[in-house]
């Protein structure tokens, strides 16, 4: 689960590939331009690598033009 204020705003995962893993997050529109999502990259991101793991792109679910990984550059 994905918190702010004490609310769950999203939800966030990290699923074995074989290469790695690849990190997915949800995310409710009332917590998107907050940091939010970023953040709970970012911890995703430190738990994959903590465990030993390559954090991978993920696959996204829609067509997106705005679609990026943090670890790579914008």
């Amino acid at each position: 689960m994905i918190l702010c204020d004490s609310e769950v705003v999203g939800a966030g995962r990290l699923e074995p590939v074989p290469d790695g893993v690849e990190i997915g997050i949800w995310l409710g529109r009332r917590a998107r331009g907050r940091g939010v999502g970023r953040a709970a990259v970012d911890l995703l991101v430190e738990q994959a690598r903590t465990g030993g793991s390559s954090p991978r792109r993920p696959r996204p679910t829609a067509p997106r033009s705005d679609f990026w990984t943090p670890w790579e550059p914008r």
